[in-house]
């Protein structure tokens, strides 16, 4: 296993994520497989499953967890801290992270809060997700969590190369997502490439390629998270590397916020400004979110255009619908979207 640093402490460069697990053996099975970090939160529900898992080897691991938006003033951080090393069984917590920021509480309240629980011993160092701003006031963070896969490639843009200067970590979460969503000749090369690893396998070794990326994995199959595990055991060539970065570049456009029909998606976002301004996600409302921070939205190619209400291609939102009123209501310009395109193509035997 190929290993990192969070601040001081050398971590496995492939983790474990732990949303959607509720079961302490497989936890345990991939503690056993060389992945040591663990990733929870508070909002996943299963901090007290992920201390049963570590009972009885709290010290083979690094544990990482987060507390959510509205806990940013001092108090709520302290009492969530307080929280979640109650259910996780533990005297501390190795990387004690903001989910978001919230923009309606200072950010110095926040910094205040992770000084006293370092002095106290409870965090030994902190950390922020979902952002391009790895600082929170004036506390520079030992690690930045966000999305990086081979379709969504935007933190390579500002993020990566800031957080290699400064040497913070940077776990990105959902490493082996929207296979079905890239391009089948770019993946007919890669199955090529593997041989007789696995795709993930793969795609993993891409991954932690960049000097401060950690992927955190998450399966609930333990010969799955064997295989993942064991994407740490290789390096990928020079050549791999640079024709993996050609046939999958990072594709960001900007979309007409006119070609966009958030009406197919009205089971799951707002369809109105006014409701959109009324929803808060975590306590946080749309027109509060700071555009400096913005994650472009997936949206996918309509099977159909509908020239009475749009003038060109028609997309439909498939994640970040709070995103998209964000921007609507304080920029109302053409958006940055990631497209997923719809490839025919068969992913059987691929593992993950």
């Amino acid at each position: 296993m190929r290993y990192k640093k969070i601040g001081d402490t050398e971590v496995p460069a492939i983790g474990q994520g732990t949303g959607g697990v509720y079961n302490s053996a497989i936890i345990r099975a991939g503690i056993d497989a060389g992945l040591s970090l663990i990733d929870t939160a508070e909002s996943y529900g299963n901090e007290g499953i992920v201390g049963e898992a570590i009972k009885g080897q709290r010290d083979k691991v690094f544990l990482s967890t987060k507390f959510l938006p509205e806990h940013n003033g001092y108090d709520d951080v302290i009492k969530a801290c307080e929280g979640s090393l109650k259910r996780l069984g533990t005297d501390y917590i190795d990387l004690y992270s903001v989910y978001y920021r919230n923009p309606n509480i200072p950010e110095e309240e926040t910094a205040k809060a992770f000084d006293m629980l370092i002095q106290a011993g409870k965090i030994k160092s902190v950390g922020i997700c979902n952002t391009y701003r790895p600082m929170i006031a004036n506390i520079q963070t030992q690690a930045v969590q966000t999305e990086f896969n081979l379709l969504d490639r935007s933190a390579e843009s500002k993020l990566l190369p800031f957080c290699s200067e400064f040497n913070i970590a940077v776990l990105a979460y959902s490493p082996l997502r929207d296979y079905h969503f890239l391009n089948p000749d770019s993946m007919m090369w890669l199955r090529e490439m593997a041989g007789d690893r696995t795709l993930p396998q793969i795609i993993l070794s891409w991954l932690i390629s960049h000097v401060p990326v950690i992927a955190l994995t998450s399966s609930s199959k333990v010969n799955h998270i064997k295989r993942n595990a064991q994407a740490g055991d290789f390096q990928l060539s020079e050549g791999e590397l640079r024709r993996i970065d050609e046939l999958f570049k990072p594709e960001v456009v900007r979309i007409p916020l006119t070609q966009i029909d958030i009406t197919l998606s009205a089971d799951k976002f707002p369809q109105t400004k006014e409701a959109a301004m009324d929803c808060g996600r975590w306590a946080v409302k749309p027109q509060d979110i700071d555009l400096k921070d913005f994650k472009p939205i997936k949206v996918e190619r309509c099977a159909y255009d509908d020239t009475s209400r749009f003038p060109s291609e028609t997309y439909e939102i498939k994640e970040g619908g709070l995103r998209y009123w964000a921007w609507r209501i304080q920029k109302n310009e053409p958006i940055p979207a990631i497209v997923k395109h719809r490839w025919i193509q068969d992913f059987r035997g691929i593992g993950g």
